[in-house]
């Protein structure tokens, strides 16, 4: 096996950009001692979506700048891709598994038509596609034999479309967990208490957390009128809201007209000061759609809330075990969300039993050190296949 891998052959891993949260997977990657690493991608999120990069890639030995362009909204056009294919020291390459990157489709046919292998590190299928959408996503992603998935949902749906689950790899997603590991040890009851009450009149009431931008998709409205629900049956709450965003002057409104305990903190990009809010918290909580956040929250011991809809939700959605880490509420029912809400809210604090089972599904899953597992398993296995019997 390691006779098939040599060090001046590189596997190259594409991405539009390489956001800050990327950072822990792809530094674990370039701790491996048989495979060589070299990321091609852009310096900043040309979606302009504001998400902080991966800093001080400029001059390092494993990064080439490929400028990206975004066209007509959702497409986006990379430079360097053609050159990728042709380049005789890459002989693997894992491409960012996105339809809408259109040198992309040119790339891969060119990389594999040279020989190489490659791989799509893509979310797949959130759902089942229908029609010319379905068709499109579905030829894109026959062009690569093996992808890296996010979820079991995603390989379930592939499976039904056609595509053989061997090379169907789940890799879920991660965070920087060592980092969270090291914090959540710097909290106490005390601690708690204290933060509670700088942030509340009302310290003494249940905390909910929800994070993130705040835009309509959040739909912070039926957590507000959860909120309103439970405290007229007599089960008050207090909501901190950490971030910003286009909707916080109406919601802010809105708050103070159904008279709820609302703190507004604005956005936070400290993770000791984000470790500490979240870990003060009872729940969080997230009506709309939920993705990495619910990773973060369990990474600190703190159960999460979401809708019950698979369809409407992003990969991370499956961490959640009802009833046991978390719940599920009816989608877009503020009843069945209070009611979610005060069963995970009946007591002042966390339980550690209840933390525990937060970490569980992390410390085995969504981690980078268990991505990377993966990835080098599939990579190295693949050179045993192709290039050691090639057909």
């Amino acid at each position: 096996m390691r006779s098939l891998i040599k060090r001046d052959e590189k596997v190259a891993i594409v991405y539009h950009f390489f956001a800050h949260y990327r950072a822990p997977v792809f530094k674990e990657l370039l701790k491996n001692e048989h495979l060589s690493f070299v990321f091609y991608g852009d310096i900043k999120d040309p979606g302009g979506k504001g998400v902080k990069p991966w800093n001080n890639l400029i001059g390092k030995s494993y990064f080439i700048q490929t400028p990206t362009k975004m066209l007509m909204g959702k497409l986006l056009f990379q430079k360097g891709l053609i050159q990728l294919a042709l380049n005789k020291k890459i002989r693997q390459i894992i491409y960012l598994g996105n339809p809408y990157h259109i040198l992309t489709w040119i790339s891969v046919i060119l990389a594999r038509i040279t020989g190489k292998q490659v791989f799509f590190w893509t979310h797949g299928w959130i759902r089942q596609d229908r029609g010319i959408k379905k068709l499109i996503r579905n030829t894109f992603f026959h062009l690569s034999p093996t992808m890296f998935l996010y979820g079991q949902r995603a390989k379930k749906i592939g499976v039904k479309n056609g595509f053989k689950p061997e090379n169907l790899y789940v890799i879920y997603n991660s965070l920087n967990y060592k980092e969270h590991k090291k914090l959540r040890q710097n909290i106490s009851f005390k601690k708690i208490e204290s933060i509670r009450n700088n942030l509340f009149k009302t310290g003494h009431y249940p905390m909910v957390v929800c994070i993130g931008r705040l835009i309509t998709a959040r739909k912070l409205d039926l957590l507000f009128d959860a909120s309103e629900y439970l405290g007229k049956a007599g089960h008050k709450i207090n909501i901190l809201i950490i971030g910003d965003g286009p909707e916080r002057k109406k919601l802010e409104s809105r708050a103070r007209s159904q008279k709820i305990s609302v703190n507004f903190y604005g956005a936070c990009y400290n993770e000791n000061v984000l470790s500490k809010l979240i870990m003060a918290a009872n729940l969080v909580v997230m009506p709309g759609k939920i993705g990495l956040t619910a990773i973060h929250a369990l990474s600190y011991g703190i159960p999460v809330i979401s809708h019950n809809n698979p369809d409407q939700q992003m990969p991370e959605w499956e961490a959640i075990k009802p009833g046991f880490n978390g719940d599920v509420f009816e989608q877009d029912d503020f009843r069945s969300l209070a009611q979610v809400i005060k069963k995970w809210t009946r007591t002042e604090f966390v339980h550690e039993s209840v933390n525990r089972k937060c970490f569980q599904i992390v410390d085995q899953y969504y981690n980078p050190e268990y991505q990377v597992k993966i990835i080098e398993k599939a990579l190295i296995e693949g050179r045993q296949t192709v290039f050691q019997n090639p057909k």
